[in-house]
């Protein structure tokens, strides 16, 4: 591709992929954003990305992309008609550089990104087959990129949004289909429009469509077509299904009715189960060995049920969830018993508001405290009918709060909720993510929990070593129980296994060295120091020193 691409808005989790996929084909790539995503501009930098600025523009672009967020008024947007340059949206650029690719397509209403993210995580597993990916938000595990080009692949898995319309401008060789349920009423301003476009995609699909067997709506749009469509559930119909074997993490799944093999899944609640049982009838269909194991090592996808914190009083997770299928799917996950249920919630889009508020009312009903924020627009233009208001007003019993993100009494009210102990849910797009951090920190001062060693540890890892705060554990041990660790790393090599091992000393952090999990029992409280796991490449290598040695 001759000369360089713009990408405006890279920095929302349809940009931000493509942006580092084009940047890995050799394409030269500037980018550029109103509100810049710390982690998504670590990503850039670490890629030699660089940031464009208005009174700077370079020399060579010669393609603008731009996400819909961004309106034709925007400001780079003009400059880019003043000199000439073609636009075009992310979806049609997309589509357009997957041609010739054999893509696998993940769609639906909800779920797609947890569901791409565990499908690519179980081709990895196959170590001789190579594909590219898109991923549609941020893993968890920042060492790892959300976009991957191979150029000697031919498939590409790519999360595929449905939300102006450009899904039909693509022709998969493959189609997961998880859900459909009516949104986007500001582009789609019918169920049927919707429906259209999903018939659409189908008919263009090469190969074959893997639909979940509870999902009349899909099927129904699915009939006819001269592809074979296989469906997934979870019980004991459609071609591909499981049985919960244990708890919520151990499934059998039944291919087809070829075989049984037991699968530990990483993540809880049917609703996450049946990604993953769409995510492994189509690696089956890949030809890839599903082992028991497939999934080990998954740490999952950032802001998709996010423990942020977990202290003796107070629990805090996060969640996209902006879609009311959504939301009740994350809140059904909390419901405990002698635990108050506080939630957090900002709305997406002023259309999606007005459409749904009573829905979104219905189903954070069972919330005992609810605090609202001001709806995010994402480019939209306000109207009365679309402001958080309309949700706050289907509310007849429950006390509602109303609250300005930036508004810093908005801590103070959620701490003061928190009397007895509590799970804090934020949940939503938009800066409540800033939000929720500004919760965590204070938590985290008001629990004692020292940060000297964090402050001693940022900044002298090397890039490729993990390091996270308030871990799960459980996870990693073969008894798959147990809590949080305070601080966990993953080191690249001696020197940064040096480093963490002696700040801990200094400050006298307890510190363990993890292994396999083997037989290791994690409490429920978790390990109030630093976790050392031995598990990236250097430590999985034999080195001969010479004889005998």
């Amino acid at each position: 591709m001759e000369g360089s691409i713009l990408l405006l808005g890279a920095c929302g989790m349809g940009m931000a992929p493509l942006a580092l996929y084009l940047k890995q084909s050799g394409v030269s790539v500037w980018v550029a954003d109103d509100a810049p995503n710390a982690a998504v501009v670590g990503y850039f930098e670490r890629l030699g990305i660089p940031w464009l600025k208005e009174e700077s523009w370079p020399a060579g672009i010669t393609q603008v992309v731009y996400s819909p967020a961004v309106g034709e008024g925007h400001s780079l947007r003009k400059i880019a008609v003043a000199k000439g340059i073609p636009q075009m949206c992310r979806g049609l650029f997309l589509a357009k550089c997957l041609e010739g690719k054999r893509l696998v397509a993940i769609v639906g209403s909800h779920g797609k990104t947890t569901t791409t993210a565990l499908l690519i995580h179980a081709l990895k597993s196959a170590p001789n087959f190579k594909f590219s990916y898109l991923l549609g938000g941020l893993f968890r595990d920042k060492a790892l990129l959300p976009a991957h080009y191979d150029k000697d692949a031919e498939w590409v898995v790519a999360e595929i949004d449905e939300s102006d319309g450009t899904i039909e401008a693509f022709s998969p060789e493959i189609v997961l289909a998880l859900n459909l349920d009516w949104d986007h009423p500001g582009y789609y301003t019918s169920e049927g429009l919707l429906d259209q476009t999903f018939k659409h995609l189908f008919e263009q699909t090469q190969g074959a469509i893997f639909i979940a067997a509870e999902s009349k709506r899909l099927l129904a749009l699915a009939q006819g077509l001269n592809v074979p469509v296989h469906t997934f559930s979870l019980g004991d119909f459609g071609d591909f299904s499981v049985e919960v074997a244990s708890g919520e993490t151990q499934v059998l799944l039944l291919q087809g009715g070829r075989k049984a093999v037991a699968i530990e899944l990483p993540l809880q609640g049917d609703f996450n189960a049946l990604n993953a049982v769409g995510a492994l009838a189509v690696a089956d269909k890949l030809q890839v060995d599903l082992t028991s194991d497939i999934f080990k090592g998954y740490t999952g996808v950032a802001r998709r049920q996010d423990k942020l914190f977990e202290g003796p009083h107070v629990t805090v997770w996060a969640d996209y969830a902006h879609h009311p299928v959504e939301i009740a799917a994350f809140l059904n996950a909390f419901k405990e018993p002698g635990r108050r249920i506080i939630g957090v919630f900002q709305p997406h889009r002023y259309t999606r508001t007005a459409q749904y508020a009573a829905d979104f009312a219905h189903v954070l009903e069972d919330v005992d405290v609810l605090f609202l924020l001001p709806v995010y627009a994402a480019s939209e233009v306000s109207f009365p009918e679309g402001q958080t208001e309309a949700i706050a007003a289907f509310f007849k019993e429950k006390a509602v709060a109303l609250f300005d993100s930036q508004d810093p009494a908005l801590l103070e009210a959620i701490q003061a909720a928190c009397e007895v102990p509590s799970t804090v849910l934020f949940m939503g797009a938009g800066d409540i993510e800033q939000v929720a951090s500004a919760f965590v920190e204070q938590q985290v001062k008001l629990a004692g929990e020292s940060d000297d060693f964090l402050k001693m540890i940022i900044g002298t890892l090397l890039p490729e070593t993990i390091f996270r705060e308030q871990e799960p554990l459980g996870v990693k041990t073969t008894l798959r129980v147990g809590g949080l660790a305070r601080y966990y790393a993953e080191p690249t090599d001696e020197k940064d296994l040096v480093q963490l091992i002696t700040k801990a000393r200094q400050i006298g952090l307890p510190y363990f060295i993890l292994g396999r999990g083997s037989n290791l029992l994690v409490p429920d409280e978790g390990y109030a120091g630093l976790v050392i796991r031995l598990a990236q490449p250097k430590w999985q290598m034999i080195e001969r020193l010479g004889e005998d040695r």
